[in-house]
């Protein structure tokens, strides 16, 4: 994922923090996870949807190069946050079960070129993405904790 993300720092990841997911994606760093980036990096690499779960965040994200018939599967890759323990758990699903899916990752409009009813996901995954039409205005809010600069997402949704 590392060597990927920065094969595409000019193109689709040229919104992302890079110093940020460079720590989480670096092996010698403490810092392991960044959401939402590392979640939409696994989808590209691994070509497949990855369906983030955790008390703060819910999110399903899909290849941003990739359509769905050129994925390895169009199912999500289901992951859970465990927020105390901090690790992830990969959840199965009994053959037939249907998942209610989160939104879909509210920057994804703007990592593509298109509207997001021409998204070659739409079809598949339709309450997803209206769902994360809602979201009105997101941004990201920069503060100092503890003499560090830490980076947060604000989303404002319509009533």
């Amino acid at each position: 994922m590392y060597n990927h993300f920065n094969q595409h720092l000019e193109g689709i990841y040229s919104k992302y923090p890079v110093d940020r997911v460079n720590r989480a994606l670096n092996p010698d760093d403490e810092e392991w996870f960044c959401y939402p980036e590392c979640c939409q990096i696994a989808a590209d690499v691994y070509k497949m949807p990855i369906a983030f779960f955790s008390n703060r965040n819910n999110a399903v994200f899909f290849p941003l190069e990739h359509t769905p018939q050129q994925c390895l599967r169009t199912n999500p890759l289901t992951l859970q946050l465990h927020d105390i323990s901090r690790h992830f758990y990969l959840i199965q699903f009994k053959p037939g079960y249907q998942v209610p899916w989160p939104q879909t990752d509210p920057y994804r409009q703007g990592d593509t070129h298109f509207h997001y009813k021409d998204d070659p996901w739409f079809p598949l995954y339709t309450e997803s993405f209206l769902e994360a039409h809602k979201i009105v205005n997101e941004r990201r809010v920069h503060r100092q904790t503890d003499g560090k600069e830490v980076e947060e997402f604000i989303y404002v949704y319509e009533e």
